[in-house]
């Protein structure tokens, strides 16, 4: 049975609470840029990751746009139709984007079921083998680069051009390739301190002794300090220190 060392969770653990829900909200919200960009490179998502009502959602909302900055722009002056034709090469993307959602969830029905334990549900899809092929001098190039800047720069360059050609659409490529780099490092750094709490709670538990019942100091503790008047007597502070766990025979043991 795991122990809860009940110290760590209450001086470091909730420390990061805000941070933590602060960045999950974050790159909740800038997942759904996102998910313009990585249909047409990735495949094979997994079926939770991939929505193709979150998909509709997306494309009903970008549908509008040029039309509601049109008719604010010009007081209502043009039709429809003629907004669409003026920003044709928004509506092909938009056209685009729908044509490889529909190919991305047919992809997702015919991938094995994940009650089978076949496929993580969560999976963001594979990536373009041709994109480990790309070399950049002194960098090992796997799938953290690839999500956090490879793939990003990819669309960047391609924002930029049709940017530079008073295309709208390369506006919106620049601003999601922005959010798609900005949300894969948040999923990463937010990985990087799940795995740093785990280390830094192993560290906590096997130091505690040394700490606080030996009054050892951080240096020879591997950093780790338990904050705090400690009793004199050292069998009172290993009492003491016994209930910082819910397993109460955790340190005696």
């Amino acid at each position: 049975m795991k122990t809860k060392n009940l110290y760590y969770t209450v001086f470091f653990k909730r420390k990061s609470i805000i941070k933590e829900m602060s960045l999950f909200i974050f790159v909740f919200v800038i997942t759904w840029p996102r998910i313009l960009l990585e249909v047409f490179i990735r495949k094979n998502f997994g079926v939770r990751y991939f929505s193709m009502v979150k998909a509709v959602l997306i494309s009903i909302f970008l549908f509008f746009i040029p039309i509601s900055i049109d008719k604010i722009a010009s007081f209502g002056g043009k039709s429809v139709v003629t907004i669409i034709f003026t920003n044709i090469s928004w509506y092909i993307s938009l056209a685009a984007f729908l044509y490889f959602c529909y190919k991305r969830h047919q992809e997702v029905k015919r991938e094995p079921g994940v009650f089978d334990f076949a496929k993580f549900s969560y999976y963001n899809g594979d990536i373009d083998d041709r994109f480990y092929n790309i070399k950049i001098k002194g960098k090992e190039i796997n799938r953290r680069l690839i999500c956090t800047l490879i793939e990003p720069a990819f669309f960047c360059l391609i924002g930029i051009v049709l940017s530079i050609l008073m295309q709208k659409v390369g506006i919106l490529i620049l601003f999601c390739s922005m959010c798609y780099s900005l949300g894969y490092i948040g999923e990463y750094v937010r990985g990087d301190h799940f795995i740093m709490d785990t280390i830094d709670k192993m560290i906590s538990n096997e130091e505690m002794v040394n700490s606080f019942v030996d009054g050892r100091e951080p240096e020879d503790t591997r950093g780790f300090e338990t904050y705090g008047r400690k009793p004199v007597d050292p069998e009172f502070r290993r009492n003491v220190a016994n209930n910082f766990y819910e397993d109460e025979t955790y340190i005696a043991s």
